[in-house]
């Protein structure tokens, strides 16, 4: 019964009638790593997911239906929790697209002077870079555009402004380091597949 990992100290004892701790001094005795049977037993529970979502936020469906209609396969992330490592909670913002892991942020486009452009602003934070690939999605009006930008193009960023019309100002201090607009429904960053195909 020690060898099997299964079997909790508690189970042992109540067979014999001898408590858990008898059952535990017993196994140290014997040479029995403790910590090692608690993990191995813990391995071998089933995985539960909690908060399975059938309906996501109208802004994070969009994004959703969007991929679906560019061919991309779009599944929820079910993600581990620290506390215990067979219990899974579906993600809100993170998704599966062709198995890749990408995080999602959907902003709608303001102006930051009243005389300026339109511009999304993006926030680069520790949610963001817990997946692979970004996914902004800028809203105007009932306009929809979606930037597929990989983490690892996001280092030392800690925001991204997105122009609504896809023009960035000629000058001023909203002029970005980078232009964003390379990777308005880029496809080629979610996954081997896609890159074949395209």
């Amino acid at each position: 019964m020690l060898a099997d990992p299964t079997y909790a100290y508690q189970r042992i004892g109540n067979v014999f009638g001898v408590t858990r701790q008898d059952i535990f001094g017993l196994a140290k005795k014997l040479g029995v790593d403790g910590r090692q049977r608690r993990h191995d037993r813990a391995l071998r529970v089933r995985p539960h997911v909690i908060k399975h979502f059938t309906k996501y936020p109208p802004a994070i469906q969009a994004v959703m239906n969007k991929l679906r209609r560019a061919g991309l396969h779009v599944a929820q992330y079910h993600a581990p929790q620290p506390s215990a490592p067979n219990i899974f909670r579906t993600s809100l913002k993170m998704i599966l697209v062709n198995g890749v892991l990408c995080t999602i942020q959907v902003r709608s486009a303001y102006k930051f002077q009243s005389y300026g452009r339109e511009y999304a602003r993006l926030d680069v934070g520790r949610d963001i870079r817990k997946g692979k690939v970004a996914l902004f999605a800028v809203r105007r009006g009932r306009r929809m555009k979606l930037y597929v930008i990989p983490t690892s193009h996001l280092r030392n960023v800690s925001s991204v402004s997105i122009p609504a019309d896809g023009k960035y100002a000629i000058a001023g201090s909203k002029k970005p380091r980078k232009d964003w607009n390379l990777y308005q429904d880029a496809w080629h960053w979610l996954g081997s597949e896609t890159r074949r195909a395209l």
